[in-house]
């Protein structure tokens, strides 16, 4: 980071010296910030070198980003290929474990981002599942979440329709394009990568009934969650919301199980309830609460913010 300071600052030491000047440029200045305009004793009068090493440094997260998305979702690749196929009469229990382990990759690349850039490891608080998870367990939890619970499969025609008003997202970044240095904005395209590699790997699969749903579930878990990683406020939460739509609507549309298509409320005999994709990642998530150290969550959720600092370290 301090490659653009330094460049610039040894080259107008070079000069000064030969011209018997003893100006030097002050040292307190941002890593990127461009020296005054008009100062005829920088190198960078004009902030070019600045500009310069701020467009690689931006080309360089990017780089870091797009490995982090494709290590956050390698999982989910194997994961695919081994469940796409399976067929059962009973419904998911919760996720499954590729699924938390992209937000284990998440939890790391926001511990590296704040010791980078400083701020927040967390864009928000580690949710309490507990409070509303009677709710949840009675298959309301999709409505909690601002969802729409679908009774009837979405076929053809509903599917053309769902797939003309997708939002299309932009992943990547124009290689001019300057990104914003925060732990948000990194995160943000770690997991927008991610998502994307996700359809692409979808795409290349047909889908059982069974592993229709359970994909349902993966993508409710990581809605519920997103807010932990990245502000909820932001523009980027509402691409992310839109590019796990897109992750549902494409495997609906290789299931090969049409009747379950779209279909977010069924009854599970087993248990005697109505269960929507929402309650299931809420009662996994419940369930491992109640486990405490002996679940999982501390392994994706950041729990405190020196203990992390002191890991990221370490």
């Amino acid at each position: 980071r301090l490659a653009g300071r330094n460049i610039s600052n040894n080259m107008n030491q070079s000069i000064a010296s030969s011209i018997q000047d003893d100006t030097k440029l002050s040292s307190k200045k941002d890593v990127f910030q461009a020296p005054l305009e008009g100062d005829p004793s920088s190198i960078d009068s004009d902030g070019l070198v600045s500009t310069r090493f701020r467009l690689a440094a931006s080309r360089a997260l990017t780089l870091y980003a797009t490995m982090k998305g494709y290590e956050a979702v390698s999982g989910l690749f194997r994961d695919i290929w081994d469940s796409c196929a399976i067929q059962s009469e009973f419904f998911p229990h919760g996720p499954n474990e590729a699924a938390w382990k992209i937000l284990e990759v998440a939890k790391c690349a926001s511990i590296d981002c704040a010791a980078a850039f400083g701020g927040d490891v967390q864009a928000g608080p580690i949710p309490s599942f507990n409070d509303d998870s009677n709710n949840y367990m009675q298959g309301g939890g999709l409505h909690g979440l601002g969802g729409t619970a679908r009774h009837g499969a979405m076929k053809g025609l509903s599917l053309d329709v769902a797939r003309m008003f997708t939002q299309k997202v932009q992943v990547y970044p124009h290689h001019l394009e300057m990104i914003d240095f925060s732990r948000n904005t990194v995160l943000a395209l770690i997991l927008k990568i991610g998502f994307k590699a996700w359809i692409e790997q979808i795409r290349l699969c047909s889908f059982s009934g069974f592993a229709y749903r359970q994909l349902q579930v993966d993508v409710e878990f990581l809605k519920i969650l997103l807010p932990h990683y990245v502000e909820e406020e932001s523009a980027y939460m509402e691409e992310l919301q839109a590019v796990l739509g897109d992750v549902v609507l494409n495997a609906g549309e290789r299931c090969v199980d049409v009747e379950c298509v779209g279909v977010t409320e069924y009854y599970d005999e087993a248990r005697g309830k109505v269960l929507t994709p929402t309650s299931i990642a809420i009662g996994f998530l419940v369930e491992e609460e109640a486990a405490g150290k002996r679940g999982i969550l501390g392994q994706f959720l950041i729990q405190d913010s020196t203990d992390n600092m002191n890991e990221s370290t370490d």
